[in-house]
């Protein structure tokens, strides 16, 4: 089996122990004596080879004196499934069987960034440095924005000196983000947020007077416009893609409102948008259930059930099923991104998220 991109062992071992104290690791079966772990593997799929929940993976790493620094892995490194006073242990093969006394510290030559990411950055990478949202209606209309420049241009290419409202700090560098679609919550209409699309970066010069600023446009992904707001850069995404991965304690109404793209179903790996944030007291790292609801019985079925007096309504439905399991990365207080770790189907705009 070919596992996908790389995760980083610091995702699980930012747990603690207690995280999961009321839950004893289930090992899958077939679980296989020794693993070599692969350029491009995720962590998630390595665990899922040992373990029946994968976010179980910290317990198989604690109290491991055999690995000096277990925070990191590598390509190439082999893991091993041992046991310690009747707990699994995962341990590098090899190294649990040397005395530890006798070994000093070996010197990984391998850079911190060759070590597993914490996720896939390639899949989340643009939902932490490139399409933001704004939080609130405040935070967007506050916003420093592009006035244009002295030359009458309307879209505005790297090099380009323009001017923006508002007084910026000067050698700072900022986004400049293009206002897109607003979501609100599908049953009570609140407004939630809204999109904000990365179209080019500046570097602020001086303070113009009159409440403006001079910039220097250094890139752009897109045309920058009049009327583009600008935000402080996000920080480092490697530094974001570190998480305490656990289920979310508990969830209600929450609900999947959106996909990249304007698309209606994913999969695997794809960014899905939740309908609830930080003020439902949801954290990165978090896991969530999505549930595809139960298929409604056709009309001939529900009579035969009203002719047994067994119908539980006038259009009963078969039960709704537990379809993928989506871990959070990104939680603003009304609104979550989250990445499908796992999916036994097509995830849908619509479908409810709970707590595992």
């Amino acid at each position: 089996m070919k596992l996908k991109p790389i995760i980083p062992l610091l995702l699980w071992l930012g747990c603690s122990p207690l995280t999961l104290a009321n839950e004893s690791p289930l090992l899958q079966p077939d679980y296989p004596a020794t693993y070599v772990v692969q350029q491009g593997d995720t962590l998630w799929d390595i665990a899922a080879h040992y373990l029946q929940k994968p976010w179980q993976w910290p317990i198989l790493w604690q109290s491991n004196p055999q690995i000096a620094n277990p925070h990191r892995i590598y390509p190439g490194d082999q893991l091993a499934l041992q046991w310690q006073n009747g707990v699994p242990r995962l341990v590098r093969s090899g190294a649990f069987a040397k005395p530890v006394i006798t070994l000093s510290p070996k010197v990984r030559r391998e850079a911190a960034n060759d070590a597993i990411p914490a996720l896939p950055l390639a899949a989340i990478e643009p939902f932490l440095t490139q399409d933001l949202l704004f939080a609130s209606q405040v935070q967007r209309d506050g916003a420093p924005m592009v006035l244009g420049n002295n030359s009458g241009q309307r879209a505005l290419l790297a090099p380009a000196i323009l001017y923006v409202r508002g007084v910026l700090q000067t050698g700072q560098r900022y986004g400049v983000y293009r206002v897109g679609s607003e979501f609100h919550d599908p049953h009570s209409g609140e407004w939630l947020g809204q999109v904000a699309n990365l179209t080019g970066v500046v570097r602020a010069d001086s303070v113009a007077g009159e409440g403006m600023s001079r910039v220097t446009l250094l890139s752009n992904r897109e045309e920058v416009r009049e009327g583009d707001r600008l935000l402080p850069l996000p920080a480092d995404p490697t530094l974001q893609a570190q998480f305490d991965p656990r289920p979310a304690a508990s969830l209600q109404g929450g609900e999947i409102i959106g996909l990249p793209g304007q698309r209606v179903t994913g999969s695997r790996l794809d960014v899905v948008l939740i309908n609830r944030g930080a003020r439902e007291a949801l954290t990165p790292g978090m896991l969530l259930h999505a549930w595809r609801p139960g298929a409604l019985l056709n009309h001939a079925t529900v009579e035969r059930f009203a002719e047994a007096k067994a119908a539980p309504a006038k259009n009963p439905r078969l039960p709704a099923e537990v379809i993928a399991t989506i871990m959070l990365f990104k939680v603003y207080p009304t609104l979550s991104y989250g990445l499908i770790m796992h999916s036994q189907d097509l995830v849908r705009v619509g479908y409810a998220v709970t707590a595992p």
